[in-house]
């Protein structure tokens, strides 16, 4: 049996994620840690987006995942799968090189998928993302919570 078990940027991803760590628990060893890294897309921030075009990108392209706000989730998720001892921090480490500029390509492919925000819309986003980046203006904030139980 393991003494740790770590999921990163996927309970998102998982249809029960209390039920998900309830078996991580039941895996562990007596003491043993689960550790789960997420992010949470509404609380990312892309600059030079403004905040309602940015938080309507997000919209369009959660359909990608279960919980695309599972970062704000993982504390109260870890508690009620009973887990003790819950330690949470947050890390919102600013990309300034373009390491992000990936996810948000991919975010974009999901929200033209949704069909709930118009193309143009979308483009423009991503637009105004790489034109930041070409003029060395781009920010991009995407907060990772990190829990133990």
């Amino acid at each position: 049996m393991p003494s740790l078990v770590t999921a990163r940027n996927t309970m998102m991803y998982v249809d029960d994620p209390v039920q998900t760590l309830k078996e991580f628990r039941r895996v562990l060893r007596p003491g043993g840690l689960a550790h789960a890294v997420d992010g949470d897309w509404f609380m990312m921030v892309a600059e030079p987006v403004e905040h309602d075009a940015w938080r309507a990108f997000v919209k369009a392209a959660s359909h990608a995942c279960r919980t695309s706000d599972m970062g704000r989730k993982l504390y109260s998720t870890f508690l009620e799968a009973g887990y003790q001892n819950v330690q949470i921090s947050i890390f919102a480490n600013a990309d300034v090189d373009g390491r992000l500029l990936g996810m948000v390509r991919n975010m974009a492919k999901y929200a033209h998928e949704s069909g709930t925000l118009a193309a143009s819309k979308i483009n423009e986003i991503v637009e105004l993302v790489e034109q930041a980046m070409a003029c060395g203006s781009y920010m991009l904030v995407s907060p990772q919570f990190v829990v133990t139980g």
